[in-house]
């Protein structure tokens, strides 16, 4: 909810909507029949400012960085960014940090995602961001630190998975352990997580049943090794590749 307030785009659409309720109600006392195109074409104008007031930003350099994003052309998104970003812009700094950690350039990703934390040390979305490039550099206990600042700041619960593998690529059982057992009771988690939470809690807890449900989600075994693969430089990438091969080694063989 906090995270909702913060956005412009959301005040102002709730506060065009109140504006159209308050009229409607206010004719609906004191106005007559005969005003009721007036009153409709009143609410068919707020609604089209309401919508512009959501939905323009999917016009914007942002939106337009984030789709490149999604596509896997981070070198465009960079440029976009660089391009249009302005002082204090949170997101558009998130963003960047996060494409440059995808590039493979750490140092720039961390120094810009430290940025948008000094900017919005509650807002969960930096502090992931700059929580997942401490953990590819390897710097795993403060990586797993960020991560759980992200969820203290109200990011999503599936963060309970990234922060499950930093503690257990710190060597931390006990911590990846509880972080995982979380992480499981969720309803809704993507497959490569739930397939990483289970190979945790076999390995740290030697759950019978995390092997079953290894296998459930065996076709997200892929994401791992691409992870691995793409980081291939970092010790993050050289210890996961061997985890992944282990994780491969427990799953049915087709």
């Amino acid at each position: 909810m906090s995270l909702l307030l913060r956005d412009r785009r959301v005040l102002l659409a709730a506060g065009i909507s109140l504006l159209e309720w308050l009229f409607v109600a206010g004719a609906a006392v004191f106005g007559s029949a005969d005003q009721f195109p007036m009153v409709l074409a009143v609410v068919i104008v707020a609604s089209a400012v309401q919508f512009y007031a959501l939905f323009y930003r999917r016009r914007s350099p942002l939106a337009k960085a984030q789709q490149l994003f999604r596509e896997g052309r981070f070198q465009e998104a960079v440029d976009e960014l660089q391009s249009h970003l302005s002082d204090g812009d949170v997101q558009a700094l998130t963003l960047l940090g996060n494409t440059y950690r995808q590039m493979g350039q750490l140092v720039d990703s961390e120094k810009t995602l430290r940025e948008a934390v000094l900017l919005q040390p509650d807002n969960p979305f930096p502090l992931y961001g700059l929580g997942r490039t401490l953990l590819v550099q390897g710097k795993f206990a403060e990586a797993a630190n960020w991560i759980q600042k992200a969820l203290d700041g109200g990011g999503q619960k599936v963060l309970r998975a990234e922060l499950a593998l930093a503690h257990y690529l710190n060597k931390d059982a006990e911590q990846a352990g509880q972080a995982a057992e979380k992480a499981a009771r969720l309803l809704q988690m993507e497959a490569y997580r739930v397939l990483m939470v289970n190979y945790i809690l076999h390995q740290t807890r030697n759950n019978s049943k995390a092997v079953n449900m290894m296998a459930r989600v065996a076709d997200a075994l892929p994401y791992w090794h691409a992870e691995a693969e793409r980081f291939a430089a970092t010790p993050y990438g050289t210890i996961l590749m061997g985890e992944v091969n282990h994780l491969k080694s427990l799953l049915p063989k087709e």
